[in-house]
């Protein structure tokens, strides 16, 4: 047997009573899946950081505190009902709905309804399930009050965990057989009809009563793992994605750590998507931090064509619209988009003709565009040749100009109707901060999963790199070319959020690049087809 030693350290001899038995699957399921539900709470903001951290303060005593599969079975449960309180959500709403209230999603709506089709999709059990199990333990371990009523509670929220039957012909190997296999829930549903047995004795025994109680929740631990994880990856993830609605055992395939490696600085690697082409199917390796890059890369099998050298684009671009929080998007912030990248344009072109706005611009463009593109930009501004002008600068490099000129107040803004415009929005931090939602994700540049609009150095500074990646995430710039294009055929924002995927697909399979490095050819494209994808969108929702 197998398991991980109180040290850290992997030990192939140590044998554990806990989940860690089952190969690649460690003790500790909820210094994973828990945190995780509780970062996305606060990125929807359920919860604020204060009480957020307080939980996760309170999680870690639970944690340290628990003994064996039944103490982090128990922790990992009560965790997530403190979680569940500390939300704000209707107490009267039943826990599910709670969950989903948790995710920013509400009661009912295409995303809510996503949900919960990915958790058929793959047979997660749900937590409210998980939670009667374990107080229908608790009551019949103390041998008290009505045992046969709640021995029948318990058979009726066991009948609701999916069965897992793993065949020779899957092709399994012995390592990922038995991890699969830990899923099954048979032998926590006989341990449940003998628990049942021994409550409806005529003299039922305390003793047996409180053993098989223990064992059932103890049993319960790969079920609960399975609801946590089930809720990050419904969140990520869409019912139509081929690994998701074709393969039922995606989510019990995942490994947070290979066993195989004795020794590793890292408790669990990054998230990737491994067994691409093997007959057993793909599965996602890693703790869950990196979700929104393997969510990408899922998303982007439903290409139907895409450049090869645009594969790493379209894994970035769709990373960002998966961790993008749409709900959080109005229309006064498209309008805000929109007015800072013309309030941006306006200083370019204003820059043809007056020295000063031309003096000011060159200090703004210092680490902004390459030196060369600078040269560029200030020589064909000075012939007035605009195509070659516009060639310089990019939607992203435009925005950033916009705020800049905001924040340096002249007589020039007020003769000015975009800036007019602007300035008669809201402008604190937290309406700013809305756009972010708009930016990209840079979990391998910078290790953050949440999509923000970046202070980002030139395009040229990217190109020395081997790494395609790197570019790429750098090159994620289509769901602003998305929100404007919205803005300017009067797309409210919450079709945009229900439209985005779909037109930013669109946009994807028309890239053509000369190399992974080729970002002029994919911002060209984004400048062409983002309008025309998102007025082919728009007309499909109407």
């Amino acid at each position: 047997m197998a398991g991980w030693t109180e040290g850290g350290g992997y030990d192939a001899d140590h044998s554990s009573q806990s989940f860690g038995r089952y190969v690649g699957v460690p003790t500790t399921i909820d210094t994973r899946e828990v945190p995780s539900v509780l970062c996305i709470g606060q990125l929807e903001g359920r919860l604020s950081e204060e009480p957020a951290a307080e939980l996760f303060g309170a999680m870690c005593t639970r944690l340290s505190g628990s003994k064996g599969a039944k103490g982090q079975a128990e922790a990992a449960l009560d965790s997530m009902e403190s979680i569940l309180q500390g939300d704000g959500a209707d107490r009267g709403d039943d826990i599910d709905q709670r969950i989903r209230t948790l995710l920013g999603l509400g009661g009912t709506g295409p995303r809510s309804e996503q949900v919960m089709q990915v958790r058929g999709l793959q047979g997660v059990p749900l937590v409210a399930t998980l939670m009667q199990l374990r107080d229908a333990a608790r009551t019949l371990a103390g041998g008290t009050g009505e045992l046969k009523a709640h021995a029948k509670s318990l058979g009726a929220a066991t009948g609701q965990i999916p069965l897992v039957v793993i065949s020779k012909e899957m092709g399994f190997e012995d390592k990922q057989r038995r991890l699969v296999q830990s899923y099954s829930g048979v032998e926590l549903k006989q341990t449940q009809r003998r628990l049942a047995l021994a409550a409806t004795r005529k003299k039922p025994r305390q003793g047996e009563l409180r053993r098989l109680a223990e064992r059932l929740v103890d049993e319960m631990l790969p079920q609960v793992c399975l609801a946590l994880s089930g809720i990050v990856y419904a969140y990520y993830l869409r019912p139509d994605d081929l690994p998701v609605s074709e393969d039922q055992l995606f989510l019990r395939k995942h490994e947070y750590y290979n066993a195989d490696v004795q020794f590793t600085t890292t408790y669990f690697g990054s998230t990737q998507l491994l067994g691409l082409g093997e007959d057993t199917g793909t599965y996602i390796g890693g703790g869950l931090s990196g979700m929104p890059s393997v969510a990408g890369q899922v998303a982007r099998f439903g290409l139907r064509t895409i450049d090869p050298d645009a594969q790493a684009l379209g894994n970035a671009e769709l990373a960002s619209l998966r961790a993008a929080r749409w709900q959080k998007l109005g229309d006064a912030d498209l309008s805000r988009l929109s007015l800072t990248v013309l309030l941006g344009r306006e200083w370019v072109v204003e820059a043809a003709s007056n020295r000063e706005a031309r003096d000011d611009l060159i200090g703004a463009v210092q680490g902004l565009l390459s030196v060369n593109r600078s040269r560029q930009l200030l020589a064909s501004l000075a012939e007035r040749d605009w195509v070659s002008v516009w060639a310089s600068v990019t939607r992203a490099d435009l925005y950033r100009l916009g705020r800049e000129r905001l924040g340096r107040p002249s007589a020039r803004m007020s003769d000015s109707p975009v800036a007019t415009a602007l300035l008669a929005l809201p402008q604190n931090a937290e309406h700013w901060e809305r756009l972010n939602v708009l930016g990209s994700v840079r979990l391998r540049t910078r290790g953050h999963s949440r999509p923000r609009i970046w202070s980002d150095g030139p395009y040229e500074d990217y190109e020395q790199y081997l790494s395609d990646r790197r570019i790429a995430e750098r090159m994620a710039e289509l769901k602003l070319y998305l929100a404007q294009a919205a803005y300017s055929i009067g797309m409210p924002a919450t079709t945009l959020a229900r439209s985005a995927e779909f037109a930013a697909k669109r946009v994807l399979s028309t890239v053509q690049m000369g190399d992974v490095w080729d970002w002029r050819s994919v911002l060209n494209t984004y400048e062409g087809a983002a309008r025309l994808a998102v007025e082919d969108a728009f007309a499909l929702r109407q």
